[in-house]
C-alpha cells in the first residue's frame, strides 16, 4: 500500500508537512509548504537512495476483517542519521474517514510497524556515499534511536529449497535494478511451491504400497528444508518480516530463491536467501503468527 509519503518521495513532488519541534521548550506546530519531505529532492537530486533493510510488524488487527483498512493514519518518527544511512519508523493505523488527523492519538488499532534504514549513493559507483553537512546539521541527533537500524546476514545451510528465476523490465524501479518489493514475492513464491511440493511428496507416499516405494521417496528437498511449517500456520497471517538488501539485481540476470527452516528452531520461522551468481544477494526471515498469540481486542 503506496502512502502519500512513499509517492511524493518517488516522484520528487512537494507535499505539504506538518513537523512538530523536538525541543521540549517549542511544542509548536508548522506547516511546511512546497517542500519535499526530508528534503529528499535536494538529497537526492545527484543521488541514488537505495533500501538497505527494512522490517515490517503486523499486528493481528491487520487481519481482523471488521477492522477497515482504509483510510490510513501514518505517524513517521525519524530514527537516525549515520555517516551515509538513514533510519525511520512509519507507524500505520486505521482510522475513520472524520479522523484521519489524529488517528494514531485517539486510540485508533495500530495496524503495522515499519522501521527501514535508506543509504545515499553514489550514481557513478553505485556505491555508498555520506550524506552532505547540511543534511546532518539539519536531522543528526534528533531520531529516536541511538544506532542505524543494521540486520546482520546468516549463513545459508547446504539443504534447503530452491526455484531459479529472470529478473524481469517489471521487477525493476527507476534505478533499473530489482525493485524491494520484488525480493519478498520471490521469497513468497518459493514458500508455496516448497509447500506444495511438500505436500504432493507426502501424498504419494501415503499412497505407495506399504507406505513406501522407490519411485516416491520418504522425503524431498522441501520436506527436509522445511520441516515445520504448513499452509495451516500460513493462514494464520505474516506477524513480522525482515529484509537484509545486500546486492543489486538487473534486468536480465538469473537468481536462485533458496527457502529453509533452522532445525530444532520455530516452526513460525522461515528463513529465505536471493543469491546470484553464487553470493547472497538479498536474505529474510519471515516470522507466522502462532496459536498462542493474543487475538487483537
Amino acid at each position: 500500500m503506496t502512502s502519500a509519503v512513499a509517492r511524493s518521495a518517488a516522484l520528487q513532488r512537494p507535499i505539504r508537512v506538518k513537523t512538530q519541534s523536538t525541543d521540549v521548550e517549542d511544542s509548536s506546530e508548522t506547516i511546511q509548504a512546497n517542500e519535499t519531505f526530508l528534503d529528499f529532492r535536494k538529497l537526492s537530486s545527484d543521488h541514488f537512495i537505495f533500501m538497505s533493510s527494512s522490517e515490517f510488524v503486523m499486528s493481528r488487527a491487520m487481519y481482523n476483517n471488521d477492522i477497515p483498512k482504509w483510510p490510513l493514519d501514518m505517524k513517521f518518527t525519524h530514527g537516525f542519521v549515520g555517516n551515509t544511512s538513514v533510519a525511520n519508523v512509519c507507524q500505520f493505523f486505521a482510522c475513520d474517514e472524520e479522523d484521519t488527523a489524529n488517528a494514531s492519538e485517539s486510540g485508533q488499532s495500530l495496524l503495522w510497524t515499519n522501521t527501514y534504514q535508506i543509504v545515499l549513493i553514489n550514481k557513478t559507483s553505485r556505491k555508498p556515499t555520506p550524506l552532505p553537512d547540511w543534511f546532518k546539521e539539519k536531522f543528526k541527533g534528533k531520531g529516536c534511536m541511538d544506532k542505524g537500524f543494521i540486520l546482520k546476514p546468516f549463513p545459508r545451510p547446504a539443504l534447503t529449497f530452491s526455484q531459479s528465476t529472470t529478473v524481469q523490465w517489471t521487477d525493476t524501479d527507476q534505478y533499473k535494478h530489482t525493485n524491494f518489493t520484488t525480493y519478498a514475492r520471490w521469497a513468497l513464491d518459493a514458500l508455496h511451491a516448497a509447500l506444495r511440493m511438500k505436500d504432493e511428496s507426502q501424498h504419494k507416499l501415503s499412497n505407495a504400497p506399504n507406505g513406501t516405494d522407490e519411485k516416491y521417496p520418504d522425503q524431498t528437498e522441501a520436506c527436509v528444508a522445511l520441516p515445520y511449517i504448513t499452509n495451516e500456520i500460513l493462514t494464520g497471517g505474516l506477524h513480522k518480516m525482515q529484509v537484509t538488501y545486500m546486492k543489486e539485481c538487473l534486468e536480465g540476470e538469473c537468481v536462485e530463491t533458496h527457502v529453509w527452516q533452522e532445525d530444532g528452531g520455530e516452526k513460525e520461522l522461515v528463513l529465505f536467501s536471493v543469491v546470484k551468481d553464487g553470493e547472497d544477494v538479498c536474505q529474510m526471515k519471515m516470522w507466522y503468527f502462532s496459536d498462542d498469540e493474543e487475538p487483537v481486542a
